[in-house]
């Protein structure tokens, strides 16, 4: 059986291009730091819903929501904290 070769690292140097700004930069840090969480790492399987809610709050908490969230539809907000 032949083997896929390995996937280069994803990089963040197409946010060197000059429509994306500071605040896409800011945004892909703050992901970063999000998906090096330790607690991650320590999904309660057996209860999916339960992990899910507690994922999509701390997105909320960490500011990542806002990307996905349309100015007119802030209001959805509070139901990520």
């Amino acid at each position: 059986m032949a083997s896929n070769p390995p996937r280069p690292a994803p990089t963040r140097d197409h946010l060197a291009w000059p429509f994306f700004d500071a605040a896409h930069r800011d945004y892909a840090a703050k992901l970063d730091a999000f998906i090096t969480r330790p607690e991650l790492a320590h999904v309660n399987h057996d209860d999916a819903d339960g992990s899910c809610r507690k994922l999509v709050r701390d997105l909320g908490a960490a500011g990542l929501l806002d990307a996905d969230v349309g100015e007119r539809h802030r209001h959805w907000r509070r139901y990520a904290r």
